[in-house]
């Protein structure tokens, strides 16, 4: 790999032309990264153009929550985590081969789903726990019932 001269001479770079060197799934590079490419050209702001190579120099934190936003605006939430991912992704790589610093999109997190413990059919899973309650104490009054064997324990 060739060192740039400076890193002002590698501002305006796409990082969406090398995407081997971001380390991107057989999925992403498939499914996630064209959809992406898509959104980041039809939105037109500043953080996705600098990574496009359409604009040069590093972008701002309020850039970035600009470009957040507009993600959690107008896609769904297995979208949202997907792009949110591959940006993080391609903001290092821009950010390590430019070495430049640069603010970097949060970490897609989805949100815990909690269960409703009341979403079953209640009335029958207690029938259910008072027949197994029941054969249960079958089981234990036949085996008080059974003869011993000489040797054994009471």
């Amino acid at each position: 790999m060739t060192e740039p001269a400076s890193p002002t001479q590698c501002l305006k770079w796409n990082i969406f032309a090398d995407t081997k060197s971001v380390g991107l799934t057989r999925y992403e590079e498939r499914k996630v990264l064209p959809l992406l490419t898509e959104f980041l050209k039809k939105n037109e702001l500043r953080a996705g153009s600098v990574l496009l190579g359409a604009e040069s120099g590093p972008w701002q934190l309020t850039e970035v929550c600009t470009l957040e936003s507009r993600i959690l605006e107008s896609c769904n939430d297995l979208q949202v985590r997907n792009f949110l991912r591959l940006l993080r992704k391609f903001a290092l790589g821009w950010s390590s081969v430019t070495r430049v610093p640069v603010e970097l999109p949060r970490i897609p997190a989805p949100q815990y789903q909690y269960k409703n413990p009341f979403s079953q059919d209640t009335s029958a899973r207690l029938r259910e726990y008072d027949d197994a309650k029941e054969l249960l104490a079958k089981w234990l009054e036949e085996l008080c019932q059974t003869p011993k064997l000489p040797g054994e324990y009471e």
